[in-house]
């Protein structure tokens, strides 16, 4: 039997707030800048392939007003994690005590994932 699982969700409490929530004194303004600039839509281009240093120029001339916080958005792409699950970790370890073969299929960017497996052994 094999097992396929995502990261962000399963393994990772993943959110731009938990970052931004710092950064921001105004939680209408980092409302805002997480819905209408740096959103979903846009980091999910990034999780397809696309550089991050080409999206953060492509955003940037739309934004100017932002220009500090959209190029601080990757390079703290890992304090974004809040926490590791630690149940789902349980259930991997258990499934490898089995002799069960687990696999991830996640859409996070290769940039963003580089030095994840040393972080975090699990993976």
């Amino acid at each position: 039997m094999k097992f396929l699982f995502d990261l962000g969700g399963v393994f990772f409490d993943w959110n731009p707030h938990h970052f931004f929530k710092d950064i921001f004194s105004d939680s209408a303004d980092l409302e805002y800048f997480l819905s209408s600039v740096c959103n979903d839509e846009w980091n999910i281009k990034q999780d397809a392939g696309r550089i991050t240093k080409t999206a953060e120029e492509e955003l940037i001339p739309k934004f100017p007003q932002y220009e500090e916080q959209i190029k601080l958005y990757y390079p703290n792409h890992r304090k974004m994690i809040k926490k590791v699950f630690a149940e789902s970790i349980d259930v991997l370890h258990e499934l490898k005590e089995k002799n069960y073969s687990s696999y991830v299929l996640s859409n996070w960017s290769a940039e963003t994932f580089v030095g994840m497996t040393d972080d975090y052994p699990f993976l």
